[in-house]
């Protein structure tokens, strides 16, 4: 793929997470989070079905942008981070939780691709 189709279709992932980050009662997430896989060309797997319901169980909402950051990551960090969130915040915990968590996994993966 060309960077240029590859760049606009991160574009309108982008632009898709931020309106549902503002418009949720108009936007039901299930089909964002559909058109999202279908947009990026992947299939949520098994584990990623059992990594997306932990971390909405952990009394974290699911936004396209968050559905698409833990699919992407290997299963080990995304426990990591959803252990770090639980022990710091405890289930549902803190200002805005999705983005919290998000900003976690971010670190996790920073952490793992420096080596530590």
């Amino acid at each position: 793929m060309n960077n240029t189709l590859k760049d606009s279709r991160l574009d309108f992932i982008r632009e898709l997470n931020k309106f549902c980050e503002i418009a949720p009662k108009f936007v039901n997430p299930e089909l964002a989070n559909r058109l999202l896989s279908s947009v990026i060309g992947e299939q949520t797997s098994p584990i990623g079905n059992k990594m997306l319901d932990e971390v909405e169980n952990a009394g974290i909402k699911l936004t396209p942008g968050l559905v698409m950051k833990i699919n992407n990551t290997s299963p080990e960090i995304v426990d990591k981070a959803l252990d770090n969130y639980l022990r710091s915040y405890g289930k549902g915990g803190g200002n805005n939780p999705s983005n919290l968590f998000f900003t976690i996994l971010t670190n996790e993966i920073d952490k793992k691709s420096l080596g530590f």
